[in-house]
């Protein structure tokens, strides 16, 4: 019987070592979501966030109304220009959380936004690299 405990504790010590080592993640998370014609962070409009060169973020992204959105990384040009070939991001969802990383280099001068018709306008913002 003492076998079998100590045999269900190893099983278990690893199982749960396992689950830290995968489940882990020391990435940073941007959460944001995409309502009716704005991006919102904290249920506030942001139009701009604050990232340091050399690490990568994780960019967690709702569509919270169930609409059609989209949600892209790059410089302003490529984005208004919907140039998706210079682009990181998620092509459209309607709802659901989608997640982007993407590690910023030093001197960039980047956006994020949605680039469906008539949405970049209102569904966009800077990404500010500091440090």
């Amino acid at each position: 019987m003492n076998n079998l405990k100590r045999a269900s504790g190893l099983l278990f010590a690893a199982l749960l070592a396992s689950a830290t080592v995968t489940g882990c993640s020391s990435a940073p998370v941007i959460e944001l979501e995409l309502g009716k014609l704005e991006i919102l962070q904290g249920g506030k409009q942001v139009t701009a966030v604050t990232v340091k060169p050399g690490v990568e973020y994780v960019f967690r992204v709702s569509n919270v109304l169930g609409r059609d959105h989209n949600f892209w990384i790059g410089q302003k040009e490529d984005l208004a220009a919907q140039d998706y070939s210079r682009l990181t991001g998620v092509k459209l969802f309607t709802s659901g959380t989608q997640e982007i990383r993407y590690t910023f280099k030093a001197g960039d001068t980047l956006q994020f936004a949605c680039t469906l018709a008539s949405h970049y306008s209102p569904m966009h913002g800077d990404i500010i690299v500091e440090g």
